[in-house]
């Protein structure tokens, strides 16, 4: 038993050694091809949609609560001096701003003029013909500039002439041979202390409608962001903003589920490139998100207060978060390590709001988040209890009913959080939930199956649900899935039996874990 005890305060003190191995590139491969090519609801389906309370519930726009998030209004902690240190920033000096609007009444030919004529007064040549565009006016002001003066004017120029070209791609459809233009003019920028006027609006409403410009959209951006990191809380902002807009309803629902998984990905990115401005973005959000959780907790006697944390955007923005955790766990650990716990925490709070049957499909999905969260990073999050509170609604034979019936009461689990209470009954939406439910679980302790203290992880779990599968024998799957849990618990258990460890040394244990492949154990060899 001692050594079974300190194995267990070592898993709980969250020591497993990580033997998973990462790819970025997970967020694009965990759809499928025909999640990809559904299409967007039709005008009769969205009437009804309109005429249901129940799924007129589900899209309930809040773009109002979340387009306000400011992270100014976050929590006081060390990082909440993320708009006090990057608010201005962006916005650079008077008179550099008073240079560039002053510049916005030329045309794209004077300004690409005025460029070429600054290079020619700095020695490089330069062809006539695209100098005679230059008017007499900008001509004689810059002859008379000192070459300080020049060089400043120069990079005001080029911002103006990048949002020119900016415009020049929308109209043109997202031509890419105009952004190669713009991101070689952007190249050029040496100071980058803000964005031209309008460009990153520009930059957003090009990723979006053309997805072929996305790369280098994302190429143009990061260059900037890079080299200014002051720029990243601004993109960051416009960005989320629009893919809230997205959040409305469930990306496999909309058709958008493409420009929604780029934008993530290219906001993960984003965040990446700078660890400090990382984590101020990422408390700052979660902190806005945990208030609303904890409005909708205060006011107990308003039955419609729940829909501010019940529904696509809400959820939705939890799931990015735990993206966002997950795919940068490689690269900035220690960061990740510390802003985790609060995004745990909040996903669990809102889980146990309304805890009842109806809310299962958002629940499940709240969970698949962390147990992704689990396998990418394998932090241990204990999430029996959830599992094992929901086990006896799959457990319990349904309704007779007939086949109209049974269809009429089906779900997609994909594009719903909520369901009316009379659709309990239905065999195919439990079959469905099921398959969801069992997979989930599955996955969550197979994560854990190379763990020396595995079995002591599992004892609550399988005796819980012995006695449900006891008291209700017609489902055979969980009884499958209990069968396998017994048999890694087994498998541990005699695979351990010659390990030793003291308390200051845990040598054994840690390459018990190491050489233990949890896709080796009998509950890791089921997960596909």
């Amino acid at each position: 038993m001692g050594k079974a005890n300190k194995a267990t305060k070592k898993f709980n003190k969250n020591h497993l050694k990580d033997t998973l191995q990462r790819r970025r590139q997970l967020a694009k491969e965990k759809r499928s091809h025909e999640s990809k090519t559904k299409k967007s609801p039709t005008t009769q389906e969205e009437k009804s949609i309109s005429d249901d309370p129940n799924k007129r519930f589900q899209r309930e726009d809040v773009s109002e609560f979340y387009a306000k998030l400011d992270p100014s209004k976050a929590a006081s902690r060390k990082s909440g001096d993320l708009v006090k240190e990057h608010d201005h920033a962006p916005l650079g000096n008077d008179k550099a701003q008073e240079s560039e609007d002053g510049l916005l009444r030329y045309s794209g030919k004077e300004l690409e003029a005025a460029i070429a004529f600054c290079r020619k007064l700095s020695g490089t040549e330069q062809p006539d013909s695209l100098i005679s565009n230059l008017p007499e006016e900008l001509n004689k002001k810059l002859t008379e500039m000192d070459f300080d003066q020049r060089s400043s004017f120069l990079q005001d120029c080029r911002k103006s002439f990048a949002s020119l070209l900016m415009n020049e791609v929308l109209s043109s459809g997202g031509d890419i041979q105009v952004l190669s233009s713009v991101e070689e003019v952007i190249s050029h920028i040496k100071n980058f202390s803000s964005f031209p006027p309008g460009f990153i609006a520009k930059a957003c409403q090009i990723f979006i409608s053309y997805p072929d410009a996305r790369e280098q959209i994302q190429a143009i951006i990061n260059n900037v962001c890079k080299a200014s990191p002051s720029l990243i809380v601004t993109t960051f902002q416009h960005f989320y903003v629009q893919l809230l807009s997205f959040f409305k309803s469930s990306p496999n629902q909309s058709g958008n589920l493409d420009t929604v998984e780029e934008m993530q990905l290219f906001l993960i990115e984003l965040l990446s490139l700078s660890p400090d401005t990382c984590k101020k973005i990422f408390l700052s959000y979660t902190d806005q998100l945990n208030v609303h959780l904890q409005n909708c907790l205060k006011q107990a006697d308003n039955v419609d207060a729940h829909k501010l944390i019940y529904n696509w955007q809400f959820s939705l923005s939890l799931q990015f978060w735990s993206e966002v955790v997950c795919l940068l766990w490689e690269d900035l650990q220690i960061i990740c390590k510390e802003i985790s716990p609060q995004l745990i925490n909040l996903i669990l709070d809102t889980m146990r709001l309304i805890p009842t049957e109806q809310y299962y499909p958002l629940r499940l999905r709240l969970l698949s988040s962390l147990v992704r969260i689990c396998r990418s990073t394998h932090l241990y999050i204990p999430l029996s209890s959830q599992f094992v509170e929901m086990a006896p609604f799959f457990l319990k034979k349904s309704r007779n009913l007939t086949r109209g019936e049974d269809s009429a009461y089906s779900f997609d689990v994909l594009t719903t959080l909520h369901i009316p209470k009379e659709c309990l009954a239905s065999q195919s939406y439990r079959k469905n939930l099921r398959k969801t439910y069992l997979s989930m679980m599955t996955e969550y302790y197979a994560t854990f199956s190379n763990s020396i203290a595995f079995p002591e992880l599992v004892v609550p779990v399988i005796s819980q649900l012995r006695i449900f599968v006891s008291r209700y024998p017609f489902e055979n799957s969980i009884s499958q899935f209990l069968q396998k849990l017994e048999d890694t618990y087994s498998f541990i258990q005699q695979k351990r039996l010659n390990i030793e460890f003291t308390q200051k040394d845990h040598s054994q244990v840690i390459a018990f874990e190491r050489d233990l492949d949890w896709r080796s154990t009998p509950i890791g060899k089921s997960v596909k």
